[in-house]
């Protein structure tokens, strides 16, 4: 009997646990906002970051990226879709220079069309910080076709120390930060332009434009 009431006392105090988490996360203001990344998960970041990175974003990016992201501005990145899997098969079709790596540029047309999407499903899957694909029937193919860019991204997609980006950030708010201070074509580097904070929640705010709630970046709707 003892044994009994000492089971309902436990579970009575879980639910009172449970019920004041609940009511503690619904009073504090911006808690988190959420939105999905391209193999359906979920982030989770604080609403007064993203709004903080936004602030930042219209003031420093906009006149470039536009207000959305979608720059249609020569040279200047959609960020709609940057951090994607679409956009690495974009960058393998269409080449990428101007980031001061160590390697040349990456010339356009290294591989076809069918070959840079099965790359793009390999890279996205199994090194980039992605995770995931909407192509995964592609990725063995994928992984073997990587040969072709290990002479300057290496085996693991790190870059050998630098000589090229790192794909294992890729998709990530670190890399993000990278390209700001590193720059790219007539993107200036923000080194030193902005403060930590400042450079954390923009890369927050860049990362939630191509990952925004129930839309599929890659193509459809996310899961």
């Amino acid at each position: 009997m003892k044994n009994v009431i000492l089971f309902a006392l436990v579970i009575v105090s879980l639910i009172g646990f449970v019920a004041w988490m609940i009511t503690f996360m619904a009073k504090e203001p911006g808690v988190y906002e959420k939105y999905n990344d391209f193999g359906g998960g979920v982030h989770s970041v604080r609403q007064r970051d993203l709004e903080e990175g936004k602030r930042v974003f219209l003031g420093q990016c906009s006149p470039c990226h536009e207000r959305n992201g979608a720059a249609k501005i020569p040279g200047a990145a959609n960020l709609n879709i940057w951090g994607s899997e679409k956009a690495i098969e974009d960058v393998i079709l269409k080449g990428s220079q101007g980031m001061n790596y160590g390697a040349v540029a990456m010339p356009a047309g290294l591989v076809g069309a069918h070959t840079a999407k099965a790359i793009a499903a390999y890279v996205a899957k199994e090194i980039s910080a992605i995770k995931s694909t909407r192509n995964e029937a592609l990725v063995e193919i994928g992984r073997r076709e990587w040969a072709a860019c290990v002479a300057c991204h290496g085996e693991d997609g790190r870059g050998l120390d630098g000589l090229a980006p790192d794909l294992t950030k890729y998709g990530s708010e670190s890399f993000v930060i990278e390209a700001m201070k590193r720059g790219k074509n007539d993107m200036p580097s923000f080194e030193g332009a902005l403060k930590k904070s400042e450079e954390n929640a923009l890369a927050k705010y860049i990362i939630s434009l191509s990952k925004s709630d129930g839309e599929d970046k890659n193509g459809g709707q996310s899961k």
